[in-house]
């Protein structure tokens, strides 16, 4: 009869802790295997992270790729650091909202008539400027950075956008506005001032609000594509002031012979009218310091004021300081006076359209 050792590993307990042995041996080794997957696939993506910035963005020559022009304004800045960079393409997405103007749009009087050898002349040389007004300022603020990319030779690139949406009915609103406004004012003028001078200021103010006006509407045709037809132009505006102008009679009455001579032209180039025996007396007044000599140069220092009087009472007034040097003591006079007299158009129309001076 033959006699089986009986193994230890052949009792059911023990094969099944052999069994949990191997599984937890595979369990382990799987896990290895992942955690090695995992690291390895990181490596691969954050390589392929690293040679993807080094490819330019779209973006940087199309900034309207990601965000499409008929829902975005935008543009890109360049520059060593990221500040300068996102400074830089606020600045260039500015340009879109900037408007050319001229002197005249903001001294009326620039677009007077002038003397020239005795004829009167349109002056159509009128010096233009280009600016951002206040309500784009404001529309600007919502402007924001929302990319940057970095070359491979280290200049920085930014991406600036600003939704065309909001931005349009901040300016749609700003053009109902002075509508309402310009309205307002010229129904004023016309109905309800106490005085000739009463109602070219708010003429004034009218033409001021219609310049915005115009401007509103330009940046509303950026966003927009189009702006707001109006009742009102800056032409009919300027033209209802020169009528206005030509309505008023003043007797002119200056301390200074050469200033009277001046002032009759100013008086003349705006249309005004002359009459000795008018209840409006336009009178100037100047004061000049003692010559002085600084460092060569002889200074004359001044003041020049008009006042405009309607049966004993100041109606509107205004001082200006006056100062102008030369070499030669000889010409500081005339030169004071030019300066005066190229002046006296413009002093004399902002006196009419401004608050009195007290």
């Amino acid at each position: 009869m033959l006699c089986y050792r009986k193994s230890y590993y052949n009792t059911p307990l023990k094969r099944t802790a052999v069994m949990q042995g191997l599984m937890l041996t595979k369990t382990m080794l799987l896990r290895s295997k992942l955690v090695r997957y995992s690291l390895v696939s990181l490596f691969i993506l954050l390589l392929s992270g690293c040679a993807q910035s080094t490819r330019q963005p779209d973006w940087v020559d199309k900034p309207f790729t990601d965000y499409p022009a008929d829902q975005y304004l935008s543009a890109v800045g360049e520059a060593q650091t990221r500040d300068t960079a996102a400074a830089r393409a606020r600045a260039n997405l500015s340009r879109v909202f900037q408007v050319a103007i001229t002197d005249s749009s903001q001294d009326f009087s620039a677009a007077m008539v002038t003397t020239s050898s005795g004829q009167q002349q349109v002056d159509n040389q009128q010096r233009a400027v280009r600016f951002v007004n206040s309500e784009a300022k404001q529309v600007l603020e919502g402007t924001e950075i929302i990319e940057y990319w970095q070359s491979p030779e280290g200049k920085v690139f930014s991406l600036a956008v600003l939704e065309k949406a909001p931005a349009s009915r901040r300016f749609r609103e700003a053009v109902r506005s002075a509508d309402r406004k310009v309205d307002d004012l010229l129904h004023y003028a016309s109905v309800k001032a106490s005085n000739p001078v009463v109602a070219l200021r708010a003429l004034e103010q009218a033409r001021l609000s219609q310049v915005e006006r115009n401007n509103a509407n330009r940046n509303l045709a950026v966003t927009a594509g189009k702006g707001i037809s109006g009742a009102n132009t800056s032409e009919s505006i300027e033209s209802v002031i020169r009528h206005a102008l030509a309505a008023l009679t003043f007797a002119v009455n200056a301390d200074d012979g050469v200033i009277q001579t001046e002032l009759e032209s100013a008086v003349a180039g705006l249309g005004i009218q002359q009459q000795a025996q008018s209840a409006y007396v336009l009178s100037s007044k100047r004061d000049t310091q003692p010559l002085q000599q600084k460092q060569g140069w002889w200074w004359l220092r001044g003041s020049l004021e008009l006042s405009l009087m309607h049966d004993g009472e100041t109606i509107a007034r205004q001082r200006w300081s006056i100062k102008q040097s030369a070499l030669d003591k000889g010409l500081v006079q005339q030169r004071f006076r030019d300066a005066v007299n190229q002046k006296m158009s413009s002093y004399l129309y902002r006196m009419l359209t401004s608050e009195i001076e007290k």
